[in-house]
């Protein structure tokens, strides 16, 4: 969470305009990223993929606006 935060304060800081729909674009990017590394763990190193599948639930559940378990 931390080095999310740092990314995208920073990602904010140098944008050329507000996130509005470049947002939404990150958020399919991060989407993306976390099923391949869902289908790389499982394929893999199975025994690691709960991690991604964990990060991939967090990214939907913010998105649906679900509440995240602390």
């Amino acid at each position: 969470e931390a080095a999310t935060g740092s990314f995208l304060a920073s990602y904010r800081q140098s944008a050329p305009r507000d996130l509005g729909e470049t947002g939404k674009l990150l958020d399919l990017f991060l989407l993306q990223k976390a099923a391949y590394e869902v289908c790389y763990e499982a394929a893999n190193r199975p025994g690691w993929v709960e991690l991604p599948l964990r990060s991939l639930a967090d990214i939907v559940d913010r998105l649906l606006g679900a509440e995240v378990p602390a």
